[in-house]
């Protein structure tokens, strides 16, 4: 299992991911055509805190054989988690607007995904206040 350590501001996160297994179709997928991909299980580690997320590749890393994550995607699957996170600080209605989201059954549902990935970004001791400015040093260096 490879790991990745990252500084940001006074907190330095530890990321590993395993593979799970390859599977047909994103969970929030709804098409008739599912194309397959590997599903990772990323943990998170700070101090003595940690969770985990399922985490899922692309198809093209699937064709092109991927079953490991590794360096820059360790900390994209953390960014992902960071992103997910934010968005569940949103009401619904701002989620659905901002990503554009027409059908209020979908929002519901993804909205919900991302206030569980808020809780596991909780759960790590970090709050509210300081995901964003998590998000944009990640952005400044480049991971995203």
């Amino acid at each position: 299992m490879s790991k990745a350590k990252i500084t940001l501001g006074e907190k330095e996160f530890e990321v590993s991911a395993k593979m799970n297994k390859v599977v047909s179709g994103f969970p929030n997928e709804t098409t008739d055509n599912p194309t397959p991909h590997v599903e990772f299980r990323v943990k998170v580690k700070l101090d003595n805190l940690w969770t985990a997320f399922n985490f899922y590749a692309s198809t093209h890393d699937y064709e092109q054989g991927k079953r490991t994550l590794e360096g820059d995607d360790l900390l994209f699957a953390l960014r992902c988690l960071f992103d997910d996170a934010l968005y569940g600080t949103y009401y619904l209605e701002d989620f659905a607007d901002s990503l554009g989201y027409t059908e209020i059954k979908t929002a519901i549902r993804i909205h919900k995904e991302c206030q569980k990935q808020l809780k596991r970004v909780l759960s790590l001791g970090v709050s509210e206040d300081e995901i964003a400015d998590i998000l944009n040093e990640m952005s400044n260096k480049d991971i995203c």
